[in-house]
């Protein structure tokens, strides 16, 4: 890590980088325009967006989030951590008008709509903020390092004869593997699914307005 050095944006809090000093974490503090923390390297640069689960919410309730992560993926190497989980945001909201279904279906959003590299969501630790953080730079020090390509590629398990994507729509849509043979059929890829109108939805073997409202739900555009 000697070569590729860890910077925070300034306007991080205080109590935030003592969690990185507690950890034994170098870095140097900078003005930031995109993301909270960064490592530039010859490649591109790997770029972190922190996000605490109020502020995840209250950022897309807002329509904040969506120009963030805008601008987060035009970098090389886009990641989002989030912490804490969705009951702590209930304590402190005035509105409970999300449901963690729906903040999960946010996520996966993201992920389909802006490429993210790496999404780190610590929720259930007894200090889900620290750990977080700490995993996650530990992560982009590794992706900087090259380290992220010793690792054998994986793939998803298909399971009854199926490919891994539809696997991949089985899990991200909420939709039996059989259905999400069907769309993929009709649709071609995920973007295809998610640009499809309703009334052509309908006409995937089981796809009923009930599934594609639940889907919408998950997966429907950040506004």
């Amino acid at each position: 890590m000697d070569n590729y050095t860890l910077t925070v944006d300034t306007r991080e809090k205080e109590n935030v980088r003592k969690i990185l000093d507690s950890y034994g974490i170098k870095y140097n503090l900078a003005t930031l325009q995109t993301g909270d923390y960064e490592i530039a390297t010859p490649d591109g640069t790997v770029t972190l967006e922190r996000k605490q689960m109020t502020d995840f919410i209250g950022s897309l309730m807002s329509g904040r989030l969506e120009e963030q992560m805008r601008r987060l993926a035009n970098k090389k190497c886009p990641m989002l951590l989030l912490t804490g989980s969705f009951d702590e945001y209930r304590r402190y909201a005035k509105t409970t008008r999300f449901t963690a279904d729906q903040v999960v279906g946010a996520v996966a959003s993201l992920i389909v709509k802006y490429g993210l590299r790496c999404v780190v969501w610590v929720g259930k630790d007894n200090q889900p903020h620290a750990a977080g953080l700490a995993l996650a730079v530990k992560i982009m020090k590794k992706i900087a390092e090259g380290k992220i390509d010793e690792i054998p590629p994986r793939k998803l398990k298909p399971r009854d004869g199926s490919t891994a994507q539809e696997e991949l729509i089985h899990l991200i849509c909420g939709v039996p593997i059989n259905v999400s043979k069907g769309l993929l059929q009709k649709f071609n890829n995920v973007r295809g699914i998610l640009d499809a109108k309703d009334e052509d939805l309908l006409m995937v073997h089981g796809m009923g307005n009930t599934r594609i409202a639940k889907m919408r739900r998950l997966l429907g555009d950040i506004k």
